[in-house]
């Protein structure tokens, strides 16, 4: 069995395996299918938003690879209402297993195996 317990110090999430420094702080870490789904932090100290952390959500396998960086949902969706934000401010797994990754005004549906925008969940 694989230990999927980890630490986030600062811009550092560590494990018993490995230790990856992504330069920038690191706002949210979940675990799903054994693959860490790690989030960096947009917000700037004044809690505004830093548009140039871009496509800020990553997939780390159990052995410390970077194996995929979210697929910017722009090329997908380029006409969205509010335009297709990169930027991203949450991630979460819900009940039925979906791993969804939310910007400003969508809620994007991911394979965690790939990173790859699976389709647009919702707006709100």
């Amino acid at each position: 069995m694989i230990d999927m317990k980890y630490d986030i110090i600062g811009k550092t999430l560590k494990t018993q395996a490995f230790k990856i420094d992504f330069g920038e702080d690191i706002k949210n870490v979940i675990v799903h299918n054994n693959i860490f789904i790690v989030l960096l932090n947009p917000i700037n100290n004044k809690g505004g938003i830093r548009h140039d952390v871009k496509n800020n959500v990553y997939g780390v396998s159990s052995v410390g690879e970077v194996i995929w960086q979210i697929q910017n949902p722009g090329a997908l969706y380029p006409n969205l209402p509010w335009g297709a934000d990169d930027t991203f401010v949450g991630i979460a797994c819900r009940a039925n297993g979906i791993l969804t990754a939310v910007t400003f005004g969508y809620v994007y549906a991911l394979d965690c195996k790939t990173g790859k925008v699976e389709y647009l969940d919702m707006h709100w």
